[in-house]
């Protein structure tokens, strides 16, 4: 299901923000003990439902969070290894709503294992 953010969802400024002490908080972090252990490996339908736990434990903490976290939740939009074989790394870290380059770079290292520059670089 996509999903998008409406254009008046209040946004948070950068920083740290510090988090109250929530029951949701809590039970997230007491259920993610047992994998601080490195010999501990988390099944990967396991880590999702974790992370989708943590985004709507957050956006019940303040709705400002959710133009931050859906930059790096939801799937871009434009064929973006596409974009990137005519575009600049900068203008394609625009057009997909990153503010920050660097950002940018880590979600989509992450998504497809190679930092865009390499991509736009072929």
């Amino acid at each position: 299901m996509m999903m998008s953010i409406p254009s008046n969802t209040p946004k948070l400024e950068s920083g740290v923000v510090k988090l109250p002490k929530t029951a949701e908080i809590t039970s997230l972090f007491a259920s993610l003990t047992p994998f601080f252990d490195p010999e501990v490996k988390p099944q990967d339908d396991f880590m999702h439902l974790k992370l989708q736990e943590g985004l709507l434990a957050l956006l019940h903490i303040d709705k400002r969070f959710a133009s931050t976290l859906f930059d790096f939740n939801e799937p871009w939009k434009i064929d973006i290894l596409d974009f990137l074989e005519r575009n600049k790394v900068v203008d394609v870290c625009a057009k997909v709503g990153f503010r920050n380059q660097s950002h940018f770079s880590a979600a989509f290292k992450k998504q497809y294992g190679i930092a865009p520059t390499a991509v736009a670089a072929v």
